[in-house]
């Protein structure tokens, strides 16, 4: 029974040593951080607010903007952000709608907003706001 828990043990080992001392190259390429001064956050936490894309006020008036052209009804738009976290929207409707047609596009405009910056507290309101 000795003799062949021995011999067991000793062709493991022969296994295990000559596994672990493989020569082969297998193409193994390690993959390396971009240079960009974070250890590659900038790429793999883009919405880190330390990291120096991450969207500011400017990126974030203009993707307002972009969304509000998509909106019938919505023929021009003014954005303001105040105190980092207050965003006022101002839309430009056309003069002949209903109030009832203009309060829908404005609950239209602020979903699609906190849609995409529920970061912001929003008011929306138009040239037609009573």
């Amino acid at each position: 029974m000795k003799k062949k828990c021995f011999l067991l043990l000793m062709t493991a080992v022969v296994i295990w040593i000559s596994t672990g001392c493989n020569a082969e190259d297998n193409n193994v390429q390690t993959k390396k951080y971009e240079n960009d001064g974070y250890l590659g956050l900038t790429k793999s936490l883009p919405n880190m607010p330390t990291n120096p894309s991450y969207h500011n006020y400017r990126k974030d008036t203009a993707l307002v903007e972009q969304s509000l052209k998509g909106i019938d009804g919505v023929t021009s738009s003014a954005v303001t952000i105040t105190n980092g976290t207050n965003m006022v929207i101002t839309i430009q409707v056309p003069k002949h709608l209903s109030k009832q047609k203009i309060k829908q596009i404005e609950k239209t405009v602020y979903k699609e907003t906190m849609k995409q910056l529920p970061r912001y507290e929003v008011t929306v309101r138009s040239n037609k706001s009573g």
